[in-house]
Parts: C-alpha cells; structure tokens; sequence
C-alpha cells in the first residue's frame, strides 16, 4: 500500500521532497569524505555476540590490505567480513602449533603474524602457514606482542625478545645489550626508538644502533607504550598505562617520572587496554567498561577521581557485548573494535547523528557549513532556525506540503 495517494497533488510533494533530499545529499557526501570527529555516544554502536556467531574472549585484532578483520581468541584464529564470523585454519598441510592466539599483527606484504600462548609465531597469507619456535631463534614460552619496525618485526614474550629481518628469527640477548629474562612489552617510537619493558625495567634501543642500553628505571608493564602517527608524518604523545594508570611520558628515558598529570587512575590489579585513534582521543577500559577521553594532552584526572572531566563511558549498561574488555583496535576506516569477555563491538562514525533530548515529532534539518547538523525542535521551543539557501536550491518563501514532509530550501521539516 503507498504511503501516499497516487494523485497528482501528492506526487508534486514527492517531487519536492526528493529536490530537498538532492539539496541535502551534495552536503552530506562531502561531510563524509572526512567525517568530523564523533562523541563516543554520537558513534553507531553494534555488537556481535555468541548468538551471532561471534567468538568469545577476543585478546587480539587485526586488519590486513585485504580488508579482513582478524580475531584471536582462545578457540583458536577467526576472520569477520562484517556479516559472518569464520574460523580460519591453513588450507594446506602445514597446520597452526596451537589454538590460543595472544597476539596479532598485519605485515604490510598481505599477511598476517600470529603469536601463540604456548609458544612460536605462524605467518599465514593466502591460506598457507609457515610457523617458527625456539629451534628457529625465538623465545620459548608465551608471545605477548609484535612491534612493526619498517620491513623488521619484533616479538616480545615471556621469555624473552626476539627480531625478524625479513628472513629469519633471531634471539635478542645479552649480547646486544637485553639482559632481561623476559620481554613485557615492545614499542618503537615514531623516530625509531625500540622500548622493551621487562622484569628489570626499561630498556631502550636509539634509531640506527645495533644495542640496547639499560635498564633505565624499574617500572614494568604488560601494555607497551603508545604513540599515534599520523599520515603526514607527524606523531601525538607518548601514552604508558602501568598498574597505577595511563599518563603522557615526554621522554621514553624518563618514563618513570611524573611529569604530566594522570588521565586516568588505575582502580583494580588488571592494567587493561588503550588506543589512540585518528583524531587523537584515548580509548581504554577498566572494570567499568569503555572510556574515550577527546583531548588527552590537556586531560588530569582530579585527585580521588578515577578519569579526567569529559571522559566518555559505555559498559554492559549502555549495550557492550561484555562486562570485561580485552583488546580495543582502529580499521582503516575509522572504526573501533573492542574485544570482551563475550564478543565484540563496533563503533562507527555516521554522516547522521542520533538527536538527544526531548524532540518533537518532527526535526528541522539546516546546512551548518562546512558540516550538516541536525537542529532539533524541543517542547515548548515553537520554532525552527531557517538559513540561506543550499548551494544549488532556489530560495523562496514556504511551500504547502503534505503532514509527513515539510520544507523548503532554506530548512526541512522531517518525522522522526
């Protein structure tokens, strides 16, 4: 049955509907092509649980060039397309040497590395896996983490540290200055720097040296340091989150002095996650949920207060898949994954934001350049802000339309 009647008077308001949507869209698709940065609540949110086939207990995510998202859990290696959830094994003889991944890392060949809890590394591309242990110069026991270093990768685990050329894995020790038994955590830092956490401290590797110097300091912490860079070549602060919290760390030699105030105040023993997305904001969780901070540069969490003013949360409450987050990761489109204890979440920015607040029936819809925003009636307001024209429609006084649209080029009226 059509909404309307298929008279001619009725079709005219279609017509004139659709010129108002044609004057709206140029607008929106251009606002899409770089979406301004959005509030956590503002993000679309969807979460993916075991009635929707979704892992459980996600500990790591990954995205490699052929836009797969990759998922490593306990049960083993999964990969999402957006609709289906799949679990993934070598598709020749070659087999995986364990099922529980611990860490993830896209390399920019195409493929995928693959750190597993009871020790070794799998590089799997194109269905076929090539896997490497201590015989092949890795360290024996859990790997935590990967750290990209231009074509080089480095892997950090519990017993130890170990670096990829390219060719073969070789075992970092005393000999080039490592003295740690093990390897909490590796970073490298936007001018190269490579940072190892370990049981002994801080150990530190300047660009184009062969050795390490240290230990500096004897803070230790499973999450490495965390440094966004972005595309033109510049790069954001240095994020450490250790047992105590998440602060801004000016210089990895100084790491253990606190020169910033803290963003956010560790409450519990577990340290959680954290990330750093393209506009800057922080994202990291703890026994509450989720969090995102919009500026953390000038962020201070106030003394007995657990986060900065203007910290964002959204936990079981608010629909997270589940009570404990695992891992928090960025695709290249802007999206943000979280992993947790019973699925994953996605939020992803939208050219249309969800309006908050008491609304009327019907919202006014006016160009706000350079961006488009919705512009809400609320009760008892009685009336709606108007505006030049959009580019491209013809200014004129209101027109008579049906009770279900109401416009013209300078503002819409549109049921909600």
């Amino acid at each position: 049955m059509p909404i309307f009647p298929p008279s001619v008077l009725h079709k005219r308001h279609a017509a004139r509907c659709l010129s108002v949507l044609l004057c709206v869209l140029p607008l929106a698709a251009q606002a899409g092509a770089a979406l301004p940065e959005r509030t956590l609540a503002q993000r679309e949110h969807t979460a993916w649980t075991e009635r929707n086939g979704a892992p459980e207990r996600v500990s790591a995510f990954a995205q490699t060039a052929d836009g797969w998202l990759w998922l490593g859990t306990p049960r083993g290696l999964f990969r999402f397309d957006g609709k289906r959830f799949e679990q993934v094994r070598p598709a020749f003889a070659q087999r995986f040497p364990d099922t529980d991944v611990y860490a993830l890392q896209a390399d920019p060949g195409g493929g995928l590395w693959i750190g597993w809890r009871t020790g070794g590394v799998s590089h799997l591309r194109d269905g076929a896996v090539r896997n490497w242990n201590a015989e092949d110069g890795l360290p024996h026991g859990s790997i935590w983490g990967f750290a990209q270093d231009g074509p080089g990768l480095w892997a950090a685990g519990l017993d130890g540290l170990a670096y990829f050329d390219g060719t073969a894995w070789k075992r970092i020790g005393a000999e080039q200055g490592f003295g740690a038994r093990k390897a909490s955590s590796v970073f490298v830092a936007a001018d190269g720097t490579v940072a190892v956490l370990s049981e002994l401290g801080l150990f530190l590797r300047a660009p184009g040296a062969q050795r390490f110097t240290g230990p500096v300091g004897k803070l230790d912490a499973r999450q490495p340091f965390l440094q966004r860079r972005n595309a033109d070549g510049s790069a954001g602060p240095v994020f450490l989150l250790e047992e105590r919290g998440i602060r801004i760390v000016d210089r990895l030699q100084d790491y253990e002095k606190l020169v910033h105030p803290w963003i956010a105040r560790q409450r519990g023993p577990i340290t959680g996650s954290m990330l750093a997305d393209r506009y800057g904001a922080l994202w990291y969780d703890d026994d509450q949920g989720l969090h995102r901070i919009a500026d953390p540069a000038r962020a201070a969490a106030l003394p007995g207060q657990s986060h900065a003013a203007g910290a964002e949360t959204f936990g079981s409450a608010e629909g997270l898949s589940g009570r404990i987050v695992h891992c928090i990761f960025e695709d290249g489109d802007g999206n943000i994954w979280v992993g947790t204890n019973a699925g994953i979440d996605r939020f992803r920015a939208t050219n249309i934001v969800r309006m908050k607040g008491a609304v009327q029936r019907s919202a006014s819809l006016a160009p706000a350049p350079p961006r488009v925003s919705w512009r809400p009636r609320t009760k008892g307001s009685g009336a709606s802000r108007t505006t030049a024209p959009w580019p491209g429609c013809r200014a004129g006084p209101p027109m008579p339309w049906p009770p279900a649209c109401t416009a013209n080029c300078g503002s819409a009226t549109l049921p909600v």
